[in-house]
């Protein structure tokens, strides 16, 4: 008798407790809807122990979702990953898991991943037998191949999309894939296919704005290109003013270069500057305010983490003081045994995303620290291209300007990156030195000595060798028409030896007096012990002397760890 009682007993708590988690996981579902992304997560995680099948593949989807609406990558690759288990285990359709798989990796820039995924998506839609979706996958993989600078690929899945477009007569895609060859063919210097698909896309009713502005922009750079300047500047108006109607100042920047670059094509080196600056100013405001919503995304991250966790810490406690009034001595040991075993779970997950969130903002300190020197350098070569246009010396301003706006682009896309290859940075290194040497009207030179490094192999941080160039113009060639730097590069136990060196006036005691080149050399020290992790950082700044005891220049010397691009 008493063992029916306890079966029953047992089985309405198993029931209970289903109906329970049901509850927990569409209240999850509510306050996903709502946005309240974190009790989302907190509700879908509580149902998670008891759920199976169709449900805790949608606990993860739900949980994976949440997290990237929040921005938070790393998370919301891992739960979809584990729902795309759960969905394989039962045979369920898995297109649209790997398709979010791989639009993250795409996110993340681990761009050969998310083709994989992205093609087994494909593959998935394909045999689902669902158009729209296998369109959308055609493009997408088009446009990380786009990405990639893998052409033929691009045109071959385009085309596809188009094909399948046609056939199914979807003008809301026919449009995007309109807008899309438009961007290709303007990648490859086709400006008459550019124009063509641009025009194609712009005669489409339901083509958007954002479509709209960028297909005004893909015809002004066409006409840019061969030649049409007039066109070129109606377009680029065009675009220009429907991107203030949207809102959209992301796309500011391509049109300021583009209107550089025509007005220098005719001639009007006063606009094309004005529209250079307005441009790096843009470029600048972007990078700020894109650092600071990085900043405060890390910071809402952690406080959702911490609520999360305190939230569950709470619900686990009153489930451990429930049990310890309904159930007898050895379960309530054994629930203290498993509360304790949560509660340092708790703790070890909480130190783990301090650790994180730590991490995270010294990636964004190494970020600014680099930010510091750009924008000294933009504002000397402006500066020296507006004097030669006021000198009328417009051949030179063209070379310079021509010059400058190549080097400071690639400064550009380099800006948030922590690493470059070797080659990039010596490649820099060599324009800024040709660039210093028009601007100075000296004549400069740089040697390198890379011995058998594979170049493209080694990373370095970007604009690391700059500050050492610029001290070396500006301090040891001030009074000299001619002047040497040389770049020195071995690689000796896993650690890549830098020694720079001119022949320069060298380091004088009023110069070590008013320490002149500390903040270059403070800011890249800083840098390389990012680097090193925190670890000491030797970092040499001396004069040469020959056998009489005369300088020959300085020379730096310096070593950072040896990071390959594998």
């Amino acid at each position: 008798m008493r063992l029916s009682i306890l079966i029953f007993i047992l089985l309405a708590i198993v029931v209970t407790s289903s109906k329970a988690q049901s509850s927990l996981l569409k209240g999850a579902q509510r306050y996903y809807e709502k946005g309240a992304y974190d009790s989302a997560i907190l509700r879908s995680k509580e149902a998670i122990s008891s759920l199976a099948g169709d449900s805790l593949g949608t606990a993860y989807t739900l949980i994976g979702n949440s997290y990237y609406l929040m921005a938070n990558m790393e998370l919301a690759l891992e739960n979809f990953i584990k729902a795309e288990e759960v969905y394989t285990s039962i045979s369920a359709p898995i297109g649209k898991i790997k398709g979010s798989i791989g639009m993250i990796l795409h996110r993340m820039d681990r761009t050969d991943e998310a083709l994989t995924y992205q093609k087994e998506a494909l593959k998935e839609y394909q045999k689902e037998g669902k158009p729209e979706e296998t369109i959308k996958m055609l493009l997408n993989i088009g446009l990380i191949y786009r990405k990639k600078q893998e052409y033929d690929s691009v045109d071959n899945y385009f085309t596809y999309a188009l094909m399948l477009a046609n056939e199914t007569k979807n003008s809301k895609w026919l449009t995007q894939i309109y807008s899309s060859f438009g961007n290709h063919f303007l990648d490859i210097l086709n400006y008459d296919s550019a124009m063509y698909f641009a025009n194609k896309a712009l005669e489409s009713e339901s083509i958007s704005s954002f479509a709209r502005a960028q297909s005004y922009y893909v015809i002004a750079k066409s006409a840019y290109g061969i030649k049409q300047y007039g066109k070129a500047l109606d377009y680029n108006d065009k675009s220009m003013q429907l991107a203030i109607e949207m809102g959209q100042p992301t796309v500011f920047g391509g049109i300021y270069e583009l209107y550089s670059d025509i007005y220098a094509a005719q001639g009007d080196f006063k606009a094309s500057l004005e529209f250079f600056k307005k441009m790096h100013f843009h470029e600048d405001s972007l990078s700020m305010k894109r650092q600071k919503a990085e900043l405060d995304q890390l910071l809402t991250q952690y406080e959702t983490e911490k609520k999360i966790q305190e939230i569950q810490s709470l619900s686990q406690q009153n489930e451990i003081k429930d049990l310890q009034i309904n159930q007898q001595r050895t379960l309530l040991l054994s629930s203290s045994f498993v509360f304790l075993l949560i509660v340092g779970g708790v703790y070890f997950f909480h130190r783990q995303k301090q650790l994180i969130t730590l991490q995270k903002q010294m990636m964004l300190e190494r970020n600014l620290l680099r930010a510091q020197m750009n924008p000294h350098f933009i504002f000397n070569a402006l500066t020296s291209i507006q004097n030669l246009i006021f000198k009328q010396e417009n051949q030179k301003a063209t070379l310079y300007l021509a010059k400058f706006g190549s080097l400071s682009r690639r400064i550009l896309e380099n800006a948030t990156k922590d690493f470059v290859t070797l080659k990039e940075e010596l490649e820099m290194a060599d324009s800024y030195v040709l660039l210093e040497s028009l601007r100075f009207d000296k004549e400069l030179s740089l040697k390198i000595d890379s011995g058998q490094l594979n170049q493209e192999a080694i990373l370095i941080p970007p604009m690391l060798l700059q500050p050492f160039l610029e001290n070396s113009i500006k301090h040891g060639f001030q009074v000299k028409e001619t002047g040497t730097m040389k770049i020195e590069l071995k690689e000796e136990a896993n650690y890549l030896n830098v020694v720079i060196e001119d022949n320069g006036f060298g380091i004088t005691d009023t110069d070590r007096k008013e320490k002149k080149a500390s903040m270059a050399i403070k800011i890249t020290k800083e840098r390389i012990e990012h680097l090193a992790k925190g670890g000491k950082v030797v970092l040499d700044v001396n004069n040469r002397y020959d056998s009489h005891g005369l300088v020959l220049g300085v020379q730096v010397k310096f070593k950072l760890p040896l990071k390959y691009a594998w």
